[in-house]
């Protein structure tokens, strides 16, 4: 429990120091320096997570977070579920749809949130899947490639990430998951998309560290 809360309270701490920045402006924090969280941050809170074995909402791993709607997104890929609470900690629901259902994935390499659909990506599947808040199956997006992260941008428009590893050996793809219409990176696009699967990446890796 100690684990998970000084990295949510990390994750709050980003959106709450100090410092105006703009949304074009990164923010670069090492998490191994030495010191008190008041020399580097105005203020900051902890999260308790209402977490127990009888509503099994125990959490394995916490591998990404989305705070979004005044709710928090956890990933335990461990689990293939996505836990979701309020911003005080209190546990709402949690999407585990594991198995090999027309609705259901294989695992979960990576999620993100819009407008309280929570979309998670199955690279075994190709697909990415679209639940709502309550774990009802909304719709799934056809890939037709392996690929290990993605990021949406607006109602239309996604990000996918495949580290060279797909058949396409296409690194970023713009994907347009109402039409299903997969486009080559304009190098504008290519740009935002680096900047953002680059951000992510270093997330992941300071929580494995953690």
């Amino acid at each position: 429990m100690a684990k998970l809360l000084s990295i949510i309270s990390l994750s709050c701490l980003l959106f709450a120091g100090c410092k105006q920045v703009s949304d074009s402006e990164n923010i670069s924090i090492d998490v191994n320096q030495k010191g008190k969280m008041a020399d580097i941050f105005c203020s900051y809170e902890y999260i308790p997570l209402e977490t127990s074995s009888k509503e099994d909402n125990i959490i394995a791993g916490i591998d990404k977070i989305i705070m979004q709607d005044d709710r928090i997104y956890i990933l335990d890929k461990e689990r293939a579920s996505v836990l979701i609470f309020s911003h005080d900690g209190k546990y709402i629901n949690k999407i585990n749809k594991r198995g090999r259902g027309p609705q259901e994935y294989l695992e979960i390499k990576d999620f993100d949130v819009r407008n309280s659909i929570i979309y998670t990506l199955s690279r075994s599947n190709k697909t990415i899947y679209a639940y709502d808040i309550k774990g009802n199956f909304i719709q799934s997006y056809d890939l037709k490639d392996w690929y290990n992260n993605f990021h949406i941008v607006d109602d239309k428009t996604m990000f996918l990430y495949s580290e060279r590893s797909n058949d396409q050996k296409y690194n970023f793809i713009v994907f347009d998951y109402i039409s299903g219409e997969i486009k080559k990176n304009s190098t504008h696009s290519k740009r935002i998309a680096v900047t953002v699967f680059r951000s992510l990446r270093s997330t992941s890796r300071k929580m494995e560290q953690s």
